[in-house]
Formats: C-alpha cells, sequence, structure tokens
C-alpha cells in the first residue's frame, strides 16, 4: 500500500497514537485535581466542538483550548491566560496517559527502511505534537513536522496539503496519506490529489471505493 509512494504522510492523534483513552484519562485526573466531578464525555463533545472550529478558522489554536476550558468549568468569564494556565494542568494528564497504537512503530520504521520521506500531517501544534511522540517512543529525527499551527492552515484547508509537499518537496502523485478522519485525512488530500488510507481502529465499517481501510496499521507492514 505504502512501498510505491516516495513521501508517506501520518497523522498523529488517533492514527498513531491513541488520542481518545489518553483525553479520558487526563480529563477524569485532571478535574480530581480541580476537586471536581469527572465529565469525559463532556469534555470529548467540547473538544469536537471547539477543535472544529478551529479547524474552520473561527478562532486560534489557543482560543479553542481556552473555550473548551471556560465551559467546562462553567466560568465564562477566565481570561484566556487563565484558562490556558488551567489547560496545562490537563496536558500534562493527557501527556502521561498517551499510548501509541500497534503496529505504529513498525510502520514508521518500514517507511524509513524504505527510504521514504514521512511527514507528521496534524492540525496541532509542533511542541505538543513532537512531545507526544517522544513519550510514546514513536520520535524520529527523520520525521518530518506539519502541524497546522505553524504552517498557519488546518485540514480540511486544501492550502495544508499544499503547504505540506513543499515543505517535503514531492508531488501530490507521489504521496500518500494515512489518518482516521475521513474529511481531514482521506477526502481532502483526495480533492488535492494525494492517495489516502483510512484508519478504522473503531470498526465502524466505513467503506468507500476511492480509498481502502483498514483496521489496524500492521496491515501497512510489507503491504504491496
Amino acid at each position: 500500500m505504502l512501498n510505491s509512494y516516495r513521501t508517506v504522510l501520518f497523522d498523529l492523534d488517533g492514527t498513531l497514537v491513541d488520542h481518545s483513552n489518553a483525553a479520558r484519562a487526563g480529563v477524569i485526573a485532571w478535574s480530581q485535581e480541580l476537586g471536581i466531578p469527572p465529565d469525559p464525555a463532556r469534555w470529548q463533545a467540547l473538544e469536537q466542538q471547539w477543535f472544529l472550529a478551529y479547524e474552520h478558522g473561527k478562532l486560534t489554536h489557543s482560543g479553542q483550548r481556552a473555550a473548551r476550558v471556560r465551559e467546562y468549568l462553567h466560568e465564562p468569564k477566565l481570561s484566556e491566560t487563565a484558562a490556558l494556565q488551567l489547560f496545562d494542568g490537563f496536558l500534562h494528564q493527557y501527556i502521561a496517559s498517551m499510548q501509541p497504537f500497534s503496529g505504529a512503530a513498525e510502520v514508521l520504521e518500514q517507511c524509513f527502511d524504505c527510504g521514504q520521506l514521512v511527514g507528521i500531517a496534524t492540525n496541532g501544534a509542533a511542541s505538543l505534537q513532537t512531545t507526544k511522540l517522544r513519550t510514546t517512543g514513536l520520535w524520529d529525527d527523520r520525521l518530518i513536522m506539519l502541524a497546522a499551527v505553524e504552517m498557519e492552515a488546518a485540514k480540511p484547508n486544501p492550502e495544508f496539503y499544499t503547504r505540506a509537499l513543499d515543505i517535503v518537496g514531492t508531488a501530490p502523485a507521489d504521496t500518500i496519506m494515512v489518518g482516521d478522519t475521513l474529511p481531514n485525512d482521506v477526502l481532502a488530500p483526495i480533492a488535492a490529489g494525494i492517495a489516502a488510507i483510512h484508519v478504522d481502529h473503531a470498526g465502524t465499517g466505513t467503506t468507500d471505493p476511492r480509498y481502502p481501510t483498514i483496521r489496524d496499521l500492521s496491515e501497512l507492514l510489507n503491504a504491496p
């Protein structure tokens, strides 16, 4: 699936690392530190709401973090500075709970062994995403970090992929994207002329003739 491409781009959260379970564990521990009842389902809903707003350019990356904290804590008048300081408490617990998905290390190493360029195409910030990769043992100095915050364009904005390809220096036809979020990681790259693979860790059963779907990253190992 990957061998015929010069460059392989991987999404990070939900693709290489288990964001959902880390966020759940993180918000439970953080809430307990704050002395409030944990509500991971509500935190997840707020993340989806505000991160989507960020992806569509309605507020900054820092702004979506602050908005989540204000709503979760029922403190609408919190300054952004105060909200972000509180968010740091969540981040500490979240990162401590981060785990890689099965097959992640092996598929990255396979790409390097094949001489491919490997990029991390993420809507996060480079510093946090690098920390996740280091924490989970996935970091390699050969990785090319393609982070939306620093690139000033977020998936599914086509400009994200234009800028990513400019950085890695390969054409769309020589590039494949691997990720779990259909609009961002599959449909957007396909529209940009980039092949894509959908990673369905949850087993939703989504299929489409335009792209292959896998349940586990190990399916990419030695696949033609």
